[in-house]
């Protein structure tokens, strides 16, 4: 079990995030029920395509509901990092065994042995363990621009000003990182999904289709964010 914190937005409305996901408090069930957890549906996407995107307000409101399109990844201060350390069950065992060690035989070698346990232990928490939450931070943190169709113009945002229903303009280039997950509309794309699946041959997309009988496909339709355009065409 994990214990999360419930924080509550100025407009008094309670969530927890987990796993990236925000979760919302509903008072008619009594429970937090998650946001943002929907199927992608080529004809709606097509619509709100034709309407010119998301109108600001209706953007404004959904970003408030589920959140910035990013990803949090906590970083453990030193005392949390050591404690954490040293709270494992090894650490308590050796430390009783050593502490035996030191009180009723020989204290010059049972101290040798703490020294060695405390530093080993410190050493692992603080040039390991929390330098490598820190890489992956970093890593999560897709500091980056975006173009996304807005009443009937493109504009540029930050990519955790992203919402559920954008539609979002794909740049290749180098480096050139999906900022989200979704379904592809118009145009071509090839992708590097090799970070996500491990397969080291470009994957190739094509767009959904505008009619009830489509169905989406993870592996034709959909691009997943932190993967690569290698090349992009489009209208």
């Amino acid at each position: 079990r994990q214990v999360m914190k419930i924080e509550e937005d100025a407009d008094g409305t309670r969530h927890v995030e987990y796993t990236c996901v925000r979760y919302i408090y509903n008072e008619d069930t009594q429970s937090f029920v998650p946001m943002g957890l929907i199927d992608p549906d080529p004809q709606e996407a097509h619509a709100i395509l034709a309407r010119g995107g998301l109108s600001e307000e209706l953007a404004a409101e959904t970003l408030a509901a589920c959140g910035d399109n990013s990803i949090h990844v906590h970083v453990a201060g030193i005392l949390e990092a050591l404690g954490s350390e040293f709270s494992d069950f090894t650490y308590i065992f050796n430390s009783i065994g050593t502490w035996a060690y030191i009180a009723y035989s020989t204290w010059n070698i049972g101290s040798v042995w703490l020294i060695m346990m405390l530093g080993s232990g410190i050493y692992r928490a603080l040039f390991i363990v929390r330098p490598n939450q820190k890489k992956i931070a970093e890593m999560a943190a897709m500091k980056q621009s975006c173009t996304v169709l807005r009443d009937n113009k493109w504009k540029e945002i930050d990519v955790s000003q992203i919402v559920l229903g954008d539609i979002v303009q794909v740049h290749d280039g180098n480096d050139a990182k999906l900022p989200c997950d979704g379904i592809l509309l118009q145009g071509s794309l090839i992708v590097n999904e090799s970070m996500l699946t491990g397969e080291p041959m470009p994957i190739a997309k094509a767009p959904v289709e505008n009619n009830t009988n489509f169905r989406v496909t993870d592996k034709l339709n959909k691009a997943y964010a932190g993967t690569l355009a290698l090349e992009s065409t489009g209208p």
